[in-house]
């Protein structure tokens, strides 16, 4: 090791004791080495763990206790800083994929390969762990794009994992950016796994010319998959029978959803997949894209909510309904209304975060999420409540009540 090799290695090993002295927490947080000596926020606590790296500000894993990992991480990231890790949650920004006139700049911005900065850390009420990290504007930065700014992120691990970027104008002129959340997800096999929440939703199909299409249904990947899909604020799940769970997207700022595989030969020249990784991911990424590009006037800002949270389908294997007044809905108020006017019955007669209200003849289905309602078609007839008895769960998409 020659003196300039030794030099970085003191400075490095300096900067991880000051973030512990400053910011590790007793059985919540710790900073270790990662890639290229950068640090690394090591996260535990009673709820979940995490990791999530400097470079970049990018989550590499997060696991909820006694769950298998939610997030995909490749076993073969390079361990230099040539190119970004792949999986975890890269953040793309303040541009989403090549940029639009300089194709030598990076593909998806600078955030996720900058060294960000770490400002915060603390325990919330429910027993999370929060970590909040900065980037600011710099000769690097201005080299790339010309724009005063402060982005800031902040990142609770929990039950759920919760996060929030933002997006400060620190300038004198308004700027657009494009952004993602580039959310990798751990699944059992991606061909057997749907993603609901795109329904009728227009795409930008990138795989085919960008042409511009209807999603028809739930999503299911069987070839390379590139899609941007527009002007939706829905949450996604992601049903995956093999690990027995449902993954769910929840979203805010954010107005496009990309879902994206590589499938066989593009994973092959990626080159860090490993063999067969494609099947073993998906990304579903929270986003403003293409049409959906934000503006931030001077002084002003612009948040991306993301939260990220599974359920076991084991427990609902049978579900017991308790008695319940059985409620004919007439057609004419079509199943956005319904699902509205009829939220309160639902909640009590069906014990879970999620309820199926029906499906329409043209196969269309209607879900009540906590909170709010999606819905696709407005003329079919909805059959609520029941006798009390034990019902086998359908699979996500199928009713659980028909008339």
């Amino acid at each position: 090791m020659n003196t300039t090799d030794l030099q970085r290695l003191k400075n490095r090993l300096t900067i991880l004791q000051t973030l512990n002295e400053r910011f590790a927490i007793a059985d919540h947080l710790k900073f270790s080495a990662g890639r290229g000596g950068v640090a690394v926020a090591e996260i535990e606590n009673d709820l979940a763990e995490a990791t999530l790296s400097l470079e970049g500000g990018h989550i590499m894993a997060f696991r909820p206790r006694d769950q298998e990992p939610i997030l995909w991480l490749s076993p073969f990231a390079p361990l230099n800083q040539d190119k970004p890790i792949r999986g975890g949650i890269p953040v793309c920004w303040p541009w989403f994929g090549p940029h639009a006139t300089d194709k030598n700049k990076p593909a998806h911005g600078f955030a996720r390969t900058a060294l960000w900065t770490l400002i915060d850390t603390k325990v919330v009420d429910d027993g999370a762990t929060q970590i909040s990290l900065e980037l600011v504007d710099n000769e690097a930065t201005k080299a790339l794009w010309p724009h005063a700014f402060q982005l800031q992120m902040t990142v609770t691990v929990g039950t759920q994992l919760r996060v929030e970027l933002v997006t400060r104008n620190t300038g004198n002129e308004a700027f657009s950016l494009g952004e993602a959340l580039h959310s990798y997800f751990n699944v059992s096999d991606v061909t057997q796994v749907t993603i609901h929440g795109l329904e009728n939703c227009q795409v930008i199909d990138k795989v085919d010319n960008s042409q511009r299409k209807v999603q028809e249904g739930a999503v299911k990947i069987s070839a390379e998959t590139d899609r941007v899909y527009l002007n939706t604020i829905a949450d996604c799940v992601i049903d995956d029978p093999g690990f027995k769970r449902q993954i769910r997207i929840a979203k805010k700022g954010s107005q496009s959803t990309v879902v994206w595989n590589p499938w066989t030969e593009p994973a092959a020249r990626l080159g860090d997949l490993g063999y067969q990784g494609y099947l073993r991911m998906v990304c579903v990424e929270t986003a403003n894209a293409a049409d959906n590009m934000v503006t931030v006037a001077p002084g002003g800002e612009h948040r991306l909510q993301m939260v990220i949270g599974s359920t076991s389908r084991a427990w609902l294997d049978h579900v017991t309904i308790p008695s319940a007044q059985i409620h004919t809905i007439p057609a004419h108020l079509g199943v956005k209304e319904a699902a509205h006017r009829y939220t309160d019955t639902l909640k009590k007669a069906l014990p879970f975060d999620m309820v199926l209200l029906g499906i329409g003849e043209d196969g269309h289905t209607a879900s009540l999420f906590p909170g709010h309602c999606q819905a696709q078609t407005n003329e079919t007839q909805w059959l609520l409540g029941s006798a009390e008895k034990t019902y086998p769960l359908p699979k996500y998409g199928q009713p659980l009540f028909q008339c």
